[in-house]
């Protein structure tokens, strides 16, 4: 067998590449049976023979050799990789956050500067690429020369183009562009890291003294000069981005009800009793609308607290489809509503809670009037009178997370992201 198979080798036609893996087997063969076989001689085993055996050996060597390398390769990269999560923790996941405490946010998100900002550039609070206004070039993120002066700055990064030749067309240059211009940090005093804790906890819905109490707690520059003035000022700004989302929201999804739905219609008093003594109630008139089958709620304030039906009848037209069949109280204002082209179901309060005839009752938007009254007059809102649109618009955005369940912060960063985007 081993004569055969010599002869077939030096006959073959050496170099043949169809036949080359099999030679290769052949040759590992041949050089297994010299080795260990006593009957073979060694001047059968030709130069040609022997230098083919040489590659083949070498080819599997190499292999291995980069077969082990690869392997190594992973494995130390798993170790680094779970190593660094043992240290560091993993990177902030949007998704998490609905279960994370404040404390788990600072840590992972708010560890340093450049960690705050590549976390804010992943979630869209903060542009990651602009490009030159002068060559059109990408611009390169560096310290901004207040940041360079020792000067306290929000971000302390801003997008910077020096070209000291032409380019192209463009003239040397030297453009500075703020990193954190046009977005939800632009002409903050604070430090980046204290306007993040102030949105989480805003997101949350904390108070004024719990958020000034863990803003002490951070490593930042004198948190202690966060004042109730300043968290008043950013929940405005809080409330202004929800009311621009909510009026978003609104128009997306169109008016509310249509034929065949249910809506109840009701109008309440949101304020004060005049220096908390007697009934004489000092605040503003509101129009709500809830759908039975969804639960979405509209509410308008109704302007100079005009109750009557020229400046109702309007606000439900613009909120609720013709068709829909409307439930509300005996109120003359609503007497119209039939030839608007709605159906019109009244129930009398003062005999009963449900119609016993027709079933209508307006308990769902009454129940909404409690949680509200709750929320603005109870729970120690500020400037309710003054800015009650911004309030009812917090009170909307709220409730529609409660019921879908989504996280408060996710959210808020979404719409923040949408708002001020910083292009």
């Amino acid at each position: 067998m081993f004569v055969l198979i010599t002869n077939y080798v030096r006959n073959s036609g050496w170099p043949n590449s169809q036949c080359m893996p099999m030679k290769c087997t052949i040759f590992v063969q041949l050089w297994l049976v010299q080795l260990f076989s006593d009957h073979v001689t060694s001047h059968i085993v030709t130069a040609e023979v022997r230098t083919c055996i040489s590659v083949s050996v070498f080819c599997v060597c190499f292999c291995v050799c980069v077969t082990l390398f690869v392997w190594l390769w992973l494995l130390l990269w798993v170790v680094f990789t779970m190593a660094n999560q043992l240290l560091v923790g993993p990177m902030p996941n949007p998704a998490l956050f609905r279960d994370w405490s404040f404390n788990r946010f600072s840590s992972l998100v708010l560890v340093d500067r450049d960690t705050s900002i590549q976390w804010c550039q992943d979630v869209g609070l903060l542009p990651s690429r602009k490009q030159c206004p002068n060559c059109r070039l990408d611009m390169p993120i560096c310290n901004t020369r207040a940041q360079g002066a020792g000067r306290v700055t929000c971000v302390g990064k801003a997008f910077r183009c020096q070209k000291a030749v032409y380019v192209g067309r463009a003239r040397p240059h030297d453009v500075e562009i703020s990193l954190a211009r046009g977005t939800w940090f632009d002409k903050s005093k604070l430090p980046m890291e204290l306007v993040l804790s102030l949105t989480y906890m805003m997101a949350h819905g904390e108070s004024y003294e719990h958020i000034i109490r863990e803003a002490r707690t951070l490593d930042v520059d004198d948190p202690q000069h966060l004042s109730s003035e300043t968290v008043a000022d950013w929940y405005m700004y809080f409330r202004e981005a929800v009311l621009e989302s909510i009026l978003d929201r609104f128009r997306t999804r169109g008016p509310i009800g249509g034929p065949g739905a249910t809506v109840e219609i009701d109008e309440a008093k949101i304020g004060h009793r005049k220096y908390n003594r007697g009934r004489v109630v000092d605040g503003h008139w509101i129009l709500g609308m809830i759908d039975r089958q969804t639960g979405e709620v509209r509410v308008e304030i109704l302007p100079n607290n005009d109750r009557s039906a020229q400046a109702m009848l309007p606000l439900i037209q613009q909120h609720v489809l013709p068709g829909t069949t409307i439930m509300t109280d005996e109120w003359r204002a609503y007497h119209g509503l039939p030839a608007a082209g709605f159906g019109h179901l009244t129930v009398n309060h003062s005999l009963h809670f449900v119609d016993p005839q027709t079933g209508a009752h307006t308990q769902n938007i009454e129940s909404t009037w409690r949680h509200m009254k709750r929320k603005i007059c109870r729970g120690g809102v500020r400037n309710a009178d003054q800015q009650l649109d911004l309030h009812l618009a917090e009170f909307l955005w709220r409730r529609e997370l409660d019921r879908s369940g989504a996280s408060p912060f996710i959210d808020l960063i979404g719409l923040i992201a949408q708002l001020y985007s910083g292009n």
